[in-house]
């Protein structure tokens, strides 16, 4: 993951990781 992200994107693509499983 990139590492200078606002965290609400981060909890985005947390999420959609989470969907993808």
């Amino acid at each position: 993951k990139p590492v200078k992200m606002d965290k609400r994107i981060l909890n985005n693509f947390e999420n959609l990781e989470w969907i993808s499983f």
